[in-house]
């Protein structure tokens, strides 16, 4: 088996004993809730589901894998007991035969990019049909692979999404049949803010849905339910996006930030960690159209900030 499928195959494992880890939080009542925000006006929150997740998934996959470059979205919860790590390799994923293209990776040419826990605020007000374990795998600046578990799918069953682009994707319900008269976009829930709010009154003709988590957003475009995922303003990180774009071009879609242009996963300064210049996803059909229909004023702030605030 090649590199990059050992960590993939580690990585569902690992994602879907993790989901495990938060509805037994969940269940217990003792989120343990501390708020990250840096200013009075956010709301940050990470539980005690956040942090047992990820010292979970870190823990499992560095001692896996020592030389794996492992970067998580919580910091100081990635230490672990042998007897805790997740051995499993999911078996879907070993009957699988590695891309041409990707075969001749070793461990050092990955990055592998961890959110624990996606949509934490809707996990902590009780809608956790958002809350999503991202775990991706990048190489060479590109998202190549992904997982996405949602532990609460029907309730407590759930589910895992997971791709390899040249692959293909695994675990996804069979996608809506295509509406030419719907446009639906969908963005954040919990992040609804007055310069969104102004980018989508340009988008006339679109029904707007609004959700909590990357995750589960891109999960809703994979499957139909939404055409494009829009948010163009900061906000989301590396470990949001890596593994949902990597799953969403494993089955022909596209994921650029607001001004069209890939999104790159080569820089791990803690600087390049946040998407400045924000996030589209979408099955292709109308990804260019959006952005070329996002206003000028948006674009204009969105290299702004990027350029402010990832200079040295």
């Amino acid at each position: 088996m090649t590199s990059l499928m050992r960590v993939v195959g580690s990585s569902v494992a690992i994602a879907k004993e993790a989901g495990n880890v938060i509805r037994k939080t969940l269940l217990s009542g003792k989120l343990d809730i501390v708020d990250k925000a840096e200013t009075a006006k956010e709301f940050d929150p990470q539980t005690e589901a956040d942090r047992s997740a990820q010292k979970m998934i870190i823990g499992s996959l560095s001692h896996l894998y020592p030389d794996l470059l492992i970067i998580g979205e919580e910091e100081g919860c990635d230490s672990i007991e042998e007897s805790e790590v997740v051995k499993e390799i999911d078996h879907e994923v070993i009957g699988k035969t590695c891309p041409e293209s990707l075969k001749d990776l070793q461990i050092k040419d990955l990055i592998v990019w961890v959110d624990p826990l996606d949509a934490t605020r809707e996990f902590t007000e009780g809608s956790v049909e958002n809350v999503t374990v991202l775990i991706g795998i990048s190489a060479h600046g590109k998202a190549i692979a992904g997982v996405i578990h949602q532990p609460f799918y029907e309730q407590d069953v759930g589910r895992t999404f997971w791709g390899v682009v040249g692959l293909g994707a695994f675990g996804i319900n069979t996608t809506k049949p295509e509406d030419p008269n719907r446009f639906h976009l969908i963005t954040s829930k919990s992040h609804w803010s007055d310069s969104l709010k102004e980018t989508f009154a340009s988008f006339k003709d679109a029904t707007v849905l609004k959700a909590g988590g990357s995750g589960y957003k891109v999960m809703q475009v994979i499957e139909g339910n939404a055409d494009v995922y829009l948010y163009p303003q900061r906000g989301t990180k590396k470990w949001d996006s890596c593994g949902p774009e990597a799953i969403l071009r494993s089955v022909g879609g596209v994921v650029t930030d607001g001004l069209g242009d890939e999104i790159d996963y080569a820089a791990v300064e803690k600087r390049f960690h946040v998407n400045w210049r924000g996030l589209v996803a979408s099955l292709g059909k109308d990804h260019q159209k959006v952005i070329e229909q996002i206003p000028l004023k948006t674009k204009e702030a969105l290299q702004a900030d990027y350029d402010v605030k990832t200079k040295l």
